[in-house]
């Protein structure tokens, strides 16, 4: 199984990666800024990455963030846009959405799944 991870150079993303790996997973991981150390990634523009590589199940860890309100606000605006457009690209495959800072608490992350 193959899992694509968006938003992988995070806290999360890592822990994420590092699970996937553990658990015998081949992970592909979308480059946006940073660099993601012993993984496969992949640059471009985000729809066509999403549409065009192959993977069963996407892990979307990536947050939209700006400095003040009004530009969190676009940003939001955008996310909801590119997330709808993300559902439609899927076709089949299975989607695994963070959304927040706080959703993963203060301890390690733990992966309970049968992927």
């Amino acid at each position: 199984m193959r899992a694509f991870v968006i938003g992988g150079s995070g806290f999360i993303g890592r822990e994420i990666i590092n699970a996937l790996r553990g658990k015998g997973l081949e992970v592909l991981a979308y480059e946006h800024k940073t660099p993601i150390k012993g993984v496969k990634t992949v640059k471009g523009g985000l729809r066509g990455v999403i549409k065009h590589n192959d993977y069963d199940v996407l892990f979307h860890l990536a947050k939209f963030s700006h400095s003040n309100t009004i530009g969190r606000f676009l940003k939001s605006l955008w996310g909801y846009f590119l997330n709808s457009d993300i559902v439609r690209v899927l076709k089949g495959r299975k989607l695994v959405y963070f959304s927040g800072s706080l959703v993963y608490g203060e301890g390690g992350l733990q992966m309970k799944t049968h992927l």
